[in-house]
């Protein structure tokens, strides 16, 4: 790979079980926008795309032409991997679900890495006030837009994993969980296989001159 950062997120990838293909394809995008995508994610329909630094418009906008051109989302990932906090533990669903009821449930920040979801909606149907949308002439301000706050998240009922923001759960591999932000609170970004995916991300090592397998 070209980055350790790359890698890790590769390690990550392995830990939990998600089948990853590196630099599966090369496209020439609208406007001749060439792009090769990091990684291919194929149980879940999406592109991940990793950087060092907060993305600039232009990358931004590359992903969206990516999504355009292939009709999947592309998650773009940059930072650091996080260092999980050892005292976190997985929540009983039952429990979570005791304390939405009761109205003390409160959700646990994020995972400190910066992440963005990419998506094109030539319908437009899923846009809404909290997706950002960027100007371009190949991407009309009704389709294109851009997701914050989204995890890596893992169903609690059926244990698959997921990347997903509080609006648009559609990117869980399973229907366990309906639709809605209530309902999102349930993905649980801090289980057990998610910690030990991060922990083995981090603590890899890799010989000189390589960046993985």
């Amino acid at each position: 790979m070209r980055s350790r950062l790359e890698a890790r997120w590769g390690v990550f990838f392995d830990a939990l079980g998600l089948a990853w293909e590196y630099e599966k394809e090369g496209f020439t995008l609208e406007g001749d926008v060439r792009y090769l995508p990091d990684f291919w994610l194929s149980e879940l329909n999406m592109w991940v795309e990793v950087k060092g630094q907060e993305p600039t418009n232009d990358e931004l906008i590359k992903g969206l032409l990516l999504s355009k051109a292939t009709g999947h989302p592309v998650a773009l990932l940059w930072g650091a991997i996080p260092l999980p906090d050892p005292g976190e533990v997985f929540r009983d669903i039952e429990e979570i679900l005791q304390e939405l009821k009761d109205g003390t449930y409160i959700c646990p920040p994020y995972p400190s890495y910066g992440s963005y979801c990419l998506e094109y909606d030539k319908t437009g149907e899923g846009i809404a006030s909290q997706f950002y949308t960027l100007d371009c002439q190949y991407l009309p301000m009704n389709c294109a837009y851009f997701t914050v706050g989204n995890a890596w998240l893992q169903c609690p009922q059926c244990g698959s994993i997921g990347f997903a923001d509080w609006l648009y759960k559609s990117r869980m591999p399973c229907d366990c969980i309906p639709v809605g932000r209530e309902s999102f609170d349930l993905l649980i970004d801090r289980t057990p296989d998610l910690l030990t995916a991060y922990r083995a991300a981090r603590q890899a090592r890799f010989e000189f001159g390589k960046h993985g397998n």
